[in-house]
């Protein structure tokens, strides 16, 4: 659908009252209020008028349509003080000014008083379950994602890490009973496959662009070795080479011979090979 930009009015059909807001996209701003009202968590003046009267007689009205979101809040003004909409005796506004909150960052106070006030409410999906065909829909909107905003999304994380307090916290949010996998023993057969697949893997914050290959930050040369899992005390320690690419051919000669076809190797190009002899290492 079409996103239209405007002002509108929320008004109870009882007395007339009403509220005056705007909106980049009207119709999603609908949405919003009524699921913030029947949630409970609206402009209080709003909120107690809906609490009393119900949803049926509140009806949702468009006043006039903006071209220029830019524009919106001078209109939005102008209307709230048109329609007295902020005088507890014909609306709900709570301020006489409309005020936009595009670009506004909380305080690290603020931050942590809207966290406290949050812990221990229920999350907007608490208890919701997609039915079969939400699934499929979200499933397909996330495969068609372009490549170029998968890069973005990626260069965005770049740098990124948690805490030590949120790595322990997200540790014990996952540990025991807590585990999704907890109880749930794996078959000899699910192991297998599991090592299999972790076979080649590179690690996460690797230093180099090959499979099993690090830079020793001490000795300044290139280490090879092939993970036999996440855990780096279980692998097969190859040996340091001067060269990035002579670890990585090296990684490829013994994962070869330890996994045979199923060994993840790295794809070296016959200049980097080149290179090499002509270095005569």
């Amino acid at each position: 659908m079409e996103k239209i930009s405007g002002i509108y009015q929320i008004r109870n059909i009882v007395n007339n009252k009403i509220y005056v807001g705007s909106g980049a996209d009207l119709f999603r701003r609908k949405r919003q209020h009524f699921y913030e009202l029947r949630k409970g968590r609206h402009n209080k003046h709003l909120q107690r008028s809906f609490n009393k009267y119900g949803e049926e007689k509140f009806v949702f009205e468009i006043i006039e349509y903006i071209d220029n979101v830019n524009d919106l809040l001078d209109h939005e003004n102008y209307w709230i003080k048109k329609l007295k909409a902020n005088n507890p005796e014909f609306g709900y506004n709570a301020r006489a000014i409309a005020q936009n909150n595009l670009g506004l960052k909380h305080t690290k106070e603020t931050k942590e008083k809207l966290s406290k006030i949050f812990i221990g409410r229920p999350s907007g999906n608490f208890g919701r379950k997609h039915s079969e065909e939400s699934r499929r829909k979200m499933s397909k909107t996330r495969m068609n994602i372009s490549v170029e905003t998968r890069d973005k999304l990626s260069l965005s994380h770049i740098g990124i890490f948690p805490s030590d307090i949120t790595k322990e916290k997200m540790s014990i949010a996952h540990s025991g009973e807590n585990n999704p996998s907890f109880g749930k023993p794996k078959s000899e057969d699910e192991k297998q496959k599991l090592s299999n697949a972790r076979i080649g893997m590179k690690m996460r914050g690797s230093s180099s662009k090959y499979i099993g290959v690090s830079l020793d930050s001490i000795t300044g040369k290139w280490s090879a070795r092939i993970y036999k899992n996440r855990i780096y005390s279980e692998n097969i320690y190859i040996g340091q080479f001067e060269t990035e690419t002579e670890a990585g051919m090296a990684y490829n000669e013994i994962c070869s011979e330890f996994y045979g076809y199923k060994a993840k190797l790295n794809i070296i190009s016959q200049e980097e090979i080149d290179t090499l002899w002509e270095m005569d290492i």
